[in-house]
């Protein structure tokens, strides 16, 4: 290996702890946020709600996609 060879490695190296390193602390923090509002999202009207709006979105997607032209 030349010295080249090695720098990219080490650069590669480095950017996979920081890619993993913003990557955990992203999900902490949408551990942290979940945590703190877990108890009003267990919640049957929030949960409905929820819901709802996820399956409007899917079926919205759904629809654009049954009529979209390729």
């Amino acid at each position: 290996m030349c010295s080249s060879d090695l720098d990219v490695v080490l650069r590669s190296a480095l950017l996979i702890g920081i890619h993993y390193a913003i990557g955990g602390l992203w999900l902490a923090g949408v551990a942290l946020a979940v945590s703190r509002v877990g108890h009003w999202l267990r919640r049957p009207a929030v949960a409905r709600g929820v819901d709802g709006a996820i399956g409007v979105m899917l079926t919205a997607f759904g629809w654009r996609l049954l009529v979209s032209e390729r």
